[in-house]
């Protein structure tokens, strides 16, 4: 690929960040704690170089304001295909870190109006969730969870409560029956495992998804996969709406575990911050905004690339080379954080994060992320009022990785609790109790989220989900989505 020239730069300018050893997004000093590895970073450049694999390098954005450059720029591109192109022809390695940076045929990986042409179907499909219902369904799921480990006195609370309930509450938005959940969960865990059946496992999971698409063209019905399809501006192929329901999911899954078990442990190793909570003084709000800001649950990712040669406040991107954003650090930047550099609340950075990243590639759904993740801190600590860490923070072990910044558990103790939904017959892998969870509301608009749509759709007006359509085959491309997921759970 074309290189910048960079000869005539001055003494004095800001240095390349190619004459820099690069910052290592891997090992045991960045799991342990990236925190003094990103200011030092900030120290050196704006921009730096990182590796995100021994034999991967890409530009890692480390300040604020330049993050915010970059995500509203007009000549980046989410197009990782040049890149990838480049590499093949070089015949340089692809380790399955790279997976996750692939592109796929959903709204996160395209640009201008193939990207507003997914992303508005996405937007509208969850823009039809209705609110009070999705709460409703929170806290049902969060009760169910807690009464399987209540009565033991112990649990960890990432792998049995904070990783499950994004889980369940994603097979209820996208209506998944019963038996399909089940088998899908087995599965995923199965690939994500990397087993000797991991291989077979996959390829099941494709067709599981597939099942799912063709049981929404032959009975739509009030739900997120029935809307996606249904959307004006889907496209009539399986591989694209399973991409794009993916999409959901894998934004839906990691960063609000880690988002719901970050807070948790906040709370649990603070007695002033739980107290605060416990008092009314603080809201679960601003606990979970404190969690973005000192533990951006995707630490480091929406990569870009620039589609020419630009300089970026005094830093050279060469054309087509990956140029990543580091939320953890931007988020820990003085320029954002002001005077709230040492609370972590309270100044300009609370609410101008960059957790959900930013520009035309924002998280669409953030606020129903917040709700669940509130939601399930306000149903546990009611729950169980008294419980501790079993293990002491310190000795708390985080997944590795470059992408995320998550623990691998959570233990705790609490005085066992009885059990609070004896008489429940739901189904935890489908719709609560059977029933359609998002039946339109009565009132004459249609449902909206916080930060939505007032009608089902904002390119058409309401109407009740479409019939089955003709559609193209899904096979393609799918083995590779659940394997980057894989790599993307395992920390790869």
């Amino acid at each position: 690929m074309t290189q910048p020239d960079t000869s005539t730069r001055a003494p004095g300018d800001t240095p390349d960040p190619r004459d820099q050893a690069p910052l290592l997004l891997y090992g045991e000093e960045f799991t342990h704690d990236p925190a003094p590895l990103y200011a030092r970073a900030r120290e050196t450049a704006p921009i730096v170089r990182a590796r995100i694999h021994e034999d991967v390098e890409v530009s890692l954005v480390v300040r604020y304001h330049t993050a915010l450059k970059i995500l509203q720029h007009p000549e980046f591109s989410k197009n990782s295909g040049p890149w990838f192109e480049a590499r093949e022809r070089q015949g340089l390695p692809m380790p399955p870190v790279l997976e996750m940076m692939r592109v796929r045929p959903n709204a996160l990986y395209e640009d201008g109006e193939e990207h507003r042409r997914l992303s508005t179907a996405v937007r509208d499909s969850l823009g039809r969730l209705d609110p009070p219902t999705l709460r409703r369904t929170a806290r049902e799921t969060a009760d169910r969870l807690i009464d399987a480990f209540a009565e033991r006195g112990e649990a960890d609370l990432m792998g049995e409560y904070a990783a499950l309930l994004p889980l369940q509450m994603l097979f209820a938005m996208f209506g998944v029956p019963g038996d399909l959940g089940r088998r899908i969960h087995q599965l995923t865990a199965t690939v994500f495992d990397g087993g000797p059946e991991a291989a077979q496992a996959n390829v099941a999971l494709s067709e599981t998804w597939q099942e799912l698409v063709a049981l929404k063209r032959r009975r739509p019905d009030e739900d997120v996969a029935s809307w996606l399809l249904a959307h004006p501006s889907s496209n009539d192929d399986d591989s694209e709406i399973i991409n794009q329901l993916l999409l959901v999911m894998g934004a839906g899954m990691e960063p609000e575990q880690n988002l719901i078990a970050s807070t948790l442990l906040q709370l649990l190793s603070d007695d002033s911050s739980y107290g605060r909570l416990r008092s009314g003084s603080q809201r679960i709000a601003e606990a979970l905004e404190t969690t973005l800001l000192d533990y951006a649950p995707m630490a480091n990712y929406a990569t870009h690339y620039p589609v020419h040669d630009l300089e970026i406040d005094g830093i050279l991107l060469p054309a087509w080379e990956p140029v990543m954003i580091s939320f953890g650090s931007c988020n820990q930047d003085e320029a954002l954080r002001g005077d709230s550099a040492t609370g972590g609340t309270g100044g300009s950075g609370y609410r101008a994060h960059l957790a959900w990243s930013a520009g035309p590639h924002e998280c669409p759904a953030w606020s129903v992320a917040m709700m669940m993740a509130s939601v399930a801190i306000e149903v546990l600590l009611d729950r169980l009022p008294d419980i501790e860490l079993a293990t002491p923070r310190p000795r708390l072990s985080w997944r590795p990785g470059p992408y995320q910044r998550g623990l691998s558990a959570l233990p705790v103790v609490f005085p066992p609790q009885p059990v609070r939904l004896q008489d429940s017959t739901e189904d935890p892998y489908g719709s609560p109790g059977g029933r359609t969870p998002w039946q339109p509301s009565t009132t004459t608009s249609a449902p909206t989220t916080p930060q939505q749509t007032a009608r089902p759709y904002d390119s058409t007006p309401g109407e009740a989900t479409s019939t089955a359509r003709p559609h193209t085959s899904g096979a393609r491309g799918l083995r590779r989505v659940w394997n980057s997921l894989a790599g993307w759970w395992r920390g790869q």
